[in-house]
């Protein structure tokens, strides 16, 4: 398993509950709920703002990685999670160099 780089996470990187309880009426109005999940999973949101040299590092990174499972540490609780990309990244090019801004997924 690859560790996810060690970009600093900037203010805005969200870590999102994900739970797979669900819940419905019965015809009486009695509350049921069913889930499947053993525990809550959890979703970031993670943005990094990265020189040219470590733009280019990240990409190849991805480009390994882009389907397997990574270690990643979330900056708010410095706990190490196992996800996987849910997606490409989005980058954008500012003054301040190139913003990068991935979701990844517990597994």
């Amino acid at each position: 398993m690859a560790a996810y780089p060690t970009y600093a996470q900037l203010e805005g990187s969200k870590k999102v509950p994900r739970d797979d309880i669900r819940t419905e009426y019965a015809t009486d109005g009695t509350m049921k709920q069913r889930a499947f999940y053993t525990t809550i999973k959890s979703d970031f949101v993670v943005k990094h703002l990265l020189s040219s040299a470590n733009a280019i590092t990240y990409r190849a990174f991805y480009a390994s990685n882009r389907t397997a499972a990574n270690t990643f540490v979330w900056s708010g609780d410095a706990a190490t999670y196992d996800v996987r990309f849910k997606g490409p990244y989005k980058e954008t090019w500012t003054p301040a160099g190139w913003q990068f801004e991935v979701e990844l997924g517990e597994i």
